[in-house]
């Protein structure tokens, strides 16, 4: 199973960081991919995998991996990035 989540993680409120966290958790397994794709307006932090809603991550063992920008586009200055979720 493939999940992807564009632009879900913004703002300051744990609590919807927490709602989100949990909906991943109730949607995947450890098969599943989880692509999270990250733009310029994107919660301080998230962009570089840290921060407070990558440490909830962290607590639901769930594994994250940085797509090198460069594979996903010429112009990789764009200010998009690309994270693979996994649950471990």
């Amino acid at each position: 199973d493939v999940l992807l989540a564009v632009d879900v993680v913004y703002g300051k409120e744990e609590k919807v960081w927490r709602a989100l966290v949990q909906t991943l958790v109730a949607l995947s397994d450890r098969t599943t991919l989880v692509l999270m794709a990250h733009g310029n307006g994107a919660a301080p932090g998230v962009q570089q995998m840290r921060g407070r809603f990558y440490e909830l991550l962290a607590r639901e063992r769930f594994a994250v991996a940085r797509v090198e920008p460069r594979a996903l586009h010429a112009d990789h200055r764009r200010g998009v990035e690309l994270h693979c979720v996994t649950r471990r």
